[in-house]
């Protein structure tokens, strides 16, 4: 495991980018989460300092106040936290006009941990980076920083997502991740399973719900 101190991550450190695909399958070796409408960001937390990296590298400058909070509320001297920037309604969906426009209070959603106290941990499994991700964050209702829970593993998964995304919290996609981690092979896995699984191995049976295109991540 590389040591890699937060202030040595520069401004070219860039999410993983989600790939589209058309149709929903089922597969135990998949994680499904359901994706709020928000901005992608990697959180750089260095003791009492925060850093919000856009997809593209660039640093955001319009959540100071949210910044210095999860500088605050992160449980570790340093860490690099892959996540979201949304704002909430009442019943937890995101609103996406509201974060645009400044009307409410935004949120950093986490889904993943990719250094934590100057330890690289990306060639970890997904499931022990999420697991280390979930004692990191508090989980107190009004906190700034809030930990995204996994909605489902295995059969059936996406099914369930569509039809919860689109008639009860309204969230905008599912994404989709591979939970056996070989970093030496991440780029042929990533190849094989998107020409192979998600087009023909696994398709779902029945109608597609109706709704937006999962994404895989």
């Amino acid at each position: 495991m590389s040591s890699v101190p937060p202030r040595h991550v520069t401004n070219s450190w860039r999410p993983m980018p989600l790939i589209r695909v058309r149709d929903p399958f089922d597969h135990p070796d998949w994680l499904f989460e359901l994706k709020h409408d928000g901005f992608r960001a990697l959180a750089i937390v260095d003791r009492h300092h925060c850093r919000l990296v856009s997809r593209r590298g660039r640093v955001f400058k319009r959540w100071p106040q949210l910044e210095r909070e999860l500088a605050h509320t992160v449980q570790a001297k340093s860490a690099v936290l892959d996540g979201e920037v949304v704002c909430l309604r009442p019943d937890g969906s995101s609103d996406f006009n509201a974060l645009m426009f400044r009307r409410d209070w935004p949120y950093f959603i986490a889904f993943d941990l990719l250094i934590l106290d100057g330890r690289d941990l990306r060639g970890e499994p997904l499931r022990a980076r999420k697991h280390i991700l979930r004692r990191l964050v508090p989980r107190g209702p009004h906190e700034a920083l809030r930990y995204l829970e996994t909605m489902f593993a295995g059969a059936a998964g996406p099914v369930r997502c569509s039809v919860r995304a689109r008639h009860h919290l309204q969230y905008v996609a599912i994404v989709v991740k591979f939970l056996r981690d070989h970093p030496e092979r991440l780029h042929e896995i990533r190849q094989r399973l998107i020409q192979e699984a998600l087009s023909a191995a696994f398709p779902c049976k029945g109608k597609q719900p109706e709704g937006r295109r999962p994404r895989v991540q």
